[in-house]
């Protein structure tokens, strides 16, 4: 008999790109899973509903004749670790059974095809929204295969939305809750991009395109829109950077005075627009240095052009 067992033909033109599919999904959600930062206790939570789930697969409780463990159990305990910890954590979770199936010798093409399932489940879960209510307090909802998702019975008051999608750039709203009405909140996410324009390196948040002011003004270009909303997933996706300082930069056209204060309204204009993005305004220092710190000597349009820009310098952490 071959080792994947007697699987049919037509059934492995299925199977086998599922399980090839499964298996991509979850070496994506172990590297995410393992590079990003987690606390004590959300890690107790992630080992407790694997420990659960491994559990319900090893030992099943008949119910009318019918095996509650394995892939029912598994999606239950699963979904609880996607609704509070995230899509990676899910995948883990859904790892516990086949892990069984694999140390009680069954078929390898079931192990394999088991695996792919709940990987790609906990996958494609919808996104997570999570809410801070006008008094303070955090709840957390996964929106349903349309998009929809409900908080019900929240305090009237200023609630901030914050959007979590695997393969999405985070994104942050802000809305008002009123009396007895129903409020409606309109979120959308832009997909990560494949070439990041912003990366980590060193003690410096480097953007590899500038952000675009009006001439000889603070206010930002909607053509940067989409950079900004990178470089405030940066920050929301890494929280052990614990202070940054946005510096502005202009090249020497003006007086020294006029470009110190340009430069500092616009390091304040990009700290404004990413504290409404959700950053937490206490991790971001705005300062302008005026022409005093050029990349090259202002004797060309092409070196002036690099001297406007805004750096992002980190002061604690990385």
């Amino acid at each position: 008999m071959s080792p994947w067992g007697k699987l049919p033909p037509r059934l492995a033109a299925v199977v086998l790109p599922v399980g090839l599919l499964g298996f991509v999904v979850a070496a994506a959600a172990a590297v995410s899973f393992a590079v990003a930062p987690r606390d004590l206790a959300t890690m107790a939570g992630i080992a407790g509903l694997l420990a659960a789930s491994t559990l319900a697969e090893r030992y099943p409780v008949p119910l009318d004749g019918i095996d509650t463990g394995g892939v029912s159990l598994g999606f239950v305990f699963c979904t609880a670790a996607i609704v509070l910890y995230g899509w990676q954590a899910g995948v883990v979770v859904g790892m516990a059974a086949p892990i069984m199936h694999l140390f009680e010798h069954r078929p390898p093409i079931r192990v394999v095809y088991n695996a792919a399932v709940m990987a790609i489940a906990a996958a494609v879960a919808g996104a997570t929204i999570r809410l801070v209510d006008a008094a303070g307090r955090e709840q957390t909802a996964t929106a349903d295969a349309s998009g929809a998702f409900r908080f019900p019975d929240l305090p009237a008051g200023a609630v901030t939305l914050k959007v979590e999608a695997q393969g999405y750039m985070n994104h942050v709203n802000q809305t008002d809750v009123r009396t007895s009405e129903d409020t409606r909140a309109q979120l959308t996410v832009n997909k990560r991009p494949k070439v990041s324009l912003v990366k980590v390196q060193g003690n410096e948040i480097k953007i590899s395109r500038q952000i675009h002011f009006e001439t000889d003004s603070a206010k930002i270009l909607g053509d940067s829109n989409s950079l900004m909303e990178e470089i405030s997933d940066v920050l929301q996706r890494t929280p052990t950077i614990k202070k940054v300082e946005i510096q502005g930069h202009t090249d020497n056209t003006g007086t020294r005075e006029h470009n110190l204060q340009l430069s500092d309204a616009r390091a304040a204009a990009v700290k404004a627009w990413l504290v409404g993005n959700g950053i937490d305004g206490s991790r971001l220092v705005a300062k302008g240095y005026g022409q005093d710190r050029p990349l090259a000597p202002n004797v060309t349009a092409g070196n002036r052009t690099k001297n406007r820009r805004v750096q992002f310098i980190i002061l604690e952490g990385k």
